[in-house]
């Protein structure tokens, strides 16, 4: 989800869809409500996390929430500039330059990688939210890039 989605969820848009899986209900720009699965892995860290912060029965409270100065959580929601500032700190720690990642980069990857699994185009625009398959297309299917990659590397010298 957008970065936007993501610090204004609330515990209580991660729903049980069916009996044993879960589901988000983002809230995306321009009004749009977007119900998609969540992936097993997130599943198992959401549930770590909302038994470590203790906030199970805070259902209409944000789920990201941002830090006290003695390290606590409170009721506040995190702010995009929170999480921009966390991104670049965690980045710069693994040795990528923080003027080279942004909260985009995760979500542009995500989806990226969802279609060079052969992940099926249509399905990923309804994965982000957009209104046009052509913006997909435009800014995350590079699976021609990888094929004419591999056409080039047949070129021997």
């Amino acid at each position: 989800g957008r970065v936007s989605a993501v610090t204004g969820f609330l515990l209580s848009d991660y729903v049980q869809v069916w009996h044993r899986t879960w589901g988000l209900c983002l809230h995306e720009k321009n009004g749009n409500y977007l119900e998609i699965p969540s992936h097993h892995v997130l599943d198992e860290y959401l549930a770590e996390y909302i038994e470590a912060a203790g906030i199970a029965g805070d259902r209409d409270l944000p789920l990201l929430r941002a830090a006290t100065p003695d390290r606590n959580l409170s009721e506040e929601p995190l702010k995009q500039t929170h999480v921009f500032r966390m991104i670049r700190r965690r980045a710069a720690h693994v040795g990528i330059a923080p003027d080279r990642i942004c909260c985009h980069c995760f979500r542009a990857t995500g989806i990226t990688i969802y279609l060079r699994n052969w992940g099926d185009l249509a399905t990923a625009q309804t994965i982000a939210g957009h209104a046009s398959i052509n913006t997909t297309r435009q800014f995350y299917d590079h699976t021609d890039n990888a094929v004419l990659n591999q056409e080039i590397e047949r070129i021997r010298v």
